[in-house]
């Protein structure tokens, strides 16, 4: 993931991070400094039948830091990332759709179908 030069910011007012954790198909959000991430979006790549995919399939943010924000900074930095990459996004994850649509995002999606739902549950 590339760093960007804008700042994100909680709904507190402190500084944030969205960072691909290196070797775990995760994107952690951390506040800035600290070690642990307050929330991590989980994903898995494959082929599909019209390209890469990353299937997002879980998002959670610990329930110390629920309402600041943290999940739709994380998930907007991970969605966006993965169209930098010209990646289809499929949103297996409940959060992820809702914010997919609430937000009016302009990637490539792909539909979550039974076969995708089977292949996920397959990688666990």
């Amino acid at each position: 993931m590339t760093d960007t030069t804008d700042q994100l910011i909680d709904r507190a007012g402190n500084a944030v991070e969205v960072k691909e954790l290196s070797g775990q198909s995760t994107y952690g959000i951390f506040y800035v400094g600290e070690p642990s991430p307050a929330g991590h979006a989980e994903f898995l790549d494959r082929q599909g039948e019209n390209g890469p995919e990353r299937v997002f399939h879980h998002t959670v943010v610990d329930e110390a830091y629920g309402g600041r924000g943290l999940a739709g900074i994380l998930v907007d930095k991970a969605l966006e990332d993965a169209a930098a990459q010209n990646l289809t996004v499929v949103p297996v994850c409940s959060y992820v759709s809702h914010w997919i649509e609430k937000n009016n995002w302009q990637g490539k999606t792909a539909p979550v179908t039974d076969e995708v739902q089977e292949w996920v549950a397959d990688q666990g």
